[in-house]
């Protein structure tokens, strides 16, 4: 054995070996110990980020669970009474299921739920309360180190000490009322107690020297790695986390189909538009509310995706048009809205709608399918209209419709005027509700005639409103009204039924009316049992289903021509005839006029009017003349007023005549008397 003269003054072998094996082992135990001391303050760090997640997620929660109750009404406060039952119960399951100890507390420190409840209703005490409260002022985490009294199994009382967090609790207004207090034990503490429990017996079987120092060893790699692999699963789990939430907001907070804000981004940029206009100085907020015109046709003709396409580029063209600071949304379907800010005068606000609805207008490709639609927008501007967000969506949808109603492809201002016409449509709408028990409804007449003028071929019934709030009332203003409020049903039906009624009297007398013609609204067109009600008014009168004549619209027809043609097909199987019109106003297709089981066309008075200088309109009814002749179609034109309109029509060969030149609608009564009165001139 070799020499140690620095040892001689040691005579005791044992002691020496001692004292070379401590010698050997300082490096090891002081490298151990700096390992030790980091790899405690990693996991000190990964304790703390893991236990403001875990505590953060909770406060999260916590608000979710204070939203709105059963009965609509919103909680702002998520720590009133009405929500402390729903926290306790999270910190209870928390509590269960994770062996966590938390506590909330309210501004003032008092705990308002605690993991084992006993402390509840009870304030903070000493630097807690302090450590809380100013966190709750500033808003700013804590990490709080507490030793407490702790009662063991044997009943003595032994110190124990508690790491925590203290998070700040917020509105949904960010206003901080009250926090959470989140014990959590160290990551290096579980890892400690997980590794060495199990394994004492190894540390006290009198292993000794350098066999301690690589069990030490392997231990200490066994820990960091397991610390690292548990550091990097806490980095995945928050980034995966924050991902997710970003989705979730995005979701929350823009359309998917578009990329454009959503209309709860939308209220919350718009009321944010309107605080800021408050704060500046003769500052505007403009808002536009725009529709996509003929965008159902292009759902109905091309698909959802072919629509989805066209919303895509509509919303892309939008974002050129204005600023950075400008919010385009889309509240949903084809509507669209665009907030500008810091507008100082109205005529911006007007060049960038006229700037919209030129930018919709331009045709869009679908692969090689041209698509052609256009916008209707309608501006509003605050506070000039409205002061605060509800009305001026209001007004601006007003406008919108208003710019529908023109035209389309177009813009309008709201005005007072046009809030009074909404006001005065919904007090019409409530009036027509009681027409018919009123008895305020009666028909009229208007007569058709041949082409001498002198002999009746057919009358039109017309409906009238006699109402005493509103005598004047146009069946144009409450005609539309009763479509949107489905009140044309029952109306349409005591049209007819009044009207074939009528008829069949002036038959039985002996009288020559010749076909009686009655419209049928889009919603009657498309109504379920339209044939039954039909039929069982034809038996009820007794009138011959070949007097009657039953007219729709061109633009009715082609909104579903196939379907059109299947319930044409039916109506025509009862023994009526068909007329199509206001023909050539819509956009009719001639293969299904070929396929349409109609009688009659009704040439619009619009080609009419004129007819006698204008070459192009007599053109057009030249045209249709000749079309109807060669598929064996009777041709009537509507709105003829004067002698040298009657005679060109008569030279283009029409078959019918209806107009004011002839007569203006007239009640049954009058129009009874002059049936007599052609019926005894004949006699």
């Amino acid at each position: 054995m070799p020499t140690f003269e620095g040892l001689n003054f040691i005579k005791s072998i044992s002691i020496k070996l001692a004292f070379l094996f401590f010698l050997t082992m300082l490096p090891s135990i002081f490298i151990v110990g700096v390992a030790i001391s980091e790899l405690n303050a990693v996991a000190e760090r990964s304790s703390i980020a893991l236990a403001k997640q875990i505590a953060f997620g909770l406060v999260n929660q916590m608000k979710y669970q204070s939203q709105p109750d059963s009965s609509g009404v919103a909680k702002s406060d998520p720590l009133s009474v009405d929500n402390q039952k729903s926290l306790q119960k999270l910190i209870d399951y928390v509590h269960q299921t994770q062996d966590r100890d938390l506590e909330v507390v309210d501004a003032n420190g008092k705990i308002i739920a605690d993991a084992d409840v006993s402390d509840v209703g009870k304030l903070l005490e000493g630097a807690l309360l302090e450590q809380a409260k100013s966190t709750m002022a500033d808003g700013v985490v804590r990490n709080y180190l507490q030793v407490k009294d702790t009662v063991a199994d044997s009943g003595v009382v032994v110190a124990k000490t508690l790491k925590q967090i203290i998070v700040p609790f917020n509105t949904d207004d960010h206003r901080i009322v009250g926090a959470l207090i989140f014990e959590y034990t160290p990551i290096f503490d579980k890892l400690t107690a997980a590794l060495y429990g199990p394994k004492k017996f190894v540390f006290f079987s009198g292993v000794i020297g350098f066999v301690v120092l690589l069990i030490v060893g392997a231990q200490l790699i066994l820990l960091a790695n397991k610390l690292v692999a548990a550091n990097k699963s806490l980095a995945g789990e928050i980034l995966i986390r924050e991902k997710t939430e970003t989705e979730l907001e995005d979701a929350a907070r823009y359309d998917a189909l578009t990329g454009l804000a959503n209309r709860k981004l939308f209220h919350e940029r718009l009321n944010d538009a309107l605080r800021r206009a408050d704060r500046g100085e003769k500052c505007l907020v403009a808002l536009l509310y725009l529709d996509i015109d003929l965008f159902k046709e292009v759902n109905d003709s091309l698909g959802h995706h072919a629509g989805d396409l066209v919303l895509q580029e509509v919303a892309s063209r939008l974002k050129k048009l204005v600023r950075q600071t400008d919010t385009v949304s889309r509240l949903g379907g084809d509507e669209f809205t665009v907030i500008l800010e810091n507008v100082l005068h109205v005529d911006p606000a007007c060049d960038i709608a006229q700037k919209i609805v030129d930018s919709i207008n331009v045709p869009i490709f679908i692969g090689k399918i041209k698509v052609h639609v256009g916008a209707s927008v309608g501006v509003t501007f605050y506070p000039m209209d409205d002061t605060d967000s509800a009305g001026l969506i209001r007004d601006a949808d007003l406008a919108m419709y208003k710019a529908k109603s023109d035209g389309r492809n177009c813009y309008r201002l709201h005005s007072n005027e046009l809030r009074n016409l909404v006001s005065i449509r919904t007090e019409l709408k409530s009036h027509l509700h009681f027409a018919l028990e009123r008895n305020e409804l009666s028909l009229h007449y208007q007569l058709k005639v041949n082409r001498s003028g002198e002999k009746i071929m057919g009358v039109e019934a017309l409906l009238r409103w006699n109402n005493a709030a509103y005598p004047l009332v146009s069946p144009a203003d409450f005609i539309p009204l009763a479509e949107e409020t489905g009140l044309i049903i029952p109306i349409g039906e005591w049209v007819l039924a009044t009207a074939c009624r009528q008829f069949k009297m002036w038959l039985d007398e002996g009288l020559e009316p010749g076909i009686l013609a009655v419209n049928l609204s889009t919603k009657q067109f498309k109504q379920v049992d339209l044939f039954e009600m039909i039929d069982k008014i034809l038996i009820e009168t007794g009138l011959s289903p070949s007097r009657l004549e039953l007219e729709i619209t061109e633009s009715m027809a082609m909104q579903n021509a196939d379907e059109s043609v299947i319930i044409l097909e039916k109506l025509r199987g009862l023994g009526v005839s068909i007329a199509i019109d206001d023909f050539g106003t819509g956009y009719s297709s001639l293969s299904y006029l070929k396929r349409f089981p109609v009688q009659r066309l009704k040439i619009d008075q619009s080609f009419v009017e004129g007819i006698e200088s204008d070459t192009d309109g007599a053109a057009i009814v030249s045209a249709v003349i000749a079309m109807a002749r060669s598929l064996n179609l009777e041709v009537t034109a509507e709105g003829v007023e004067t002698e040298q309109q009657m005679t060109k029509l008569v030279s283009l060969n029409c078959d019918e005549y209806q107009g004011y030149l002839f007569s203006k609608p007239i009640a049954a009564n009058k129009l009874g008397e002059l049936l007599h009165t052609q019926f005894k001139a004949k006699s």
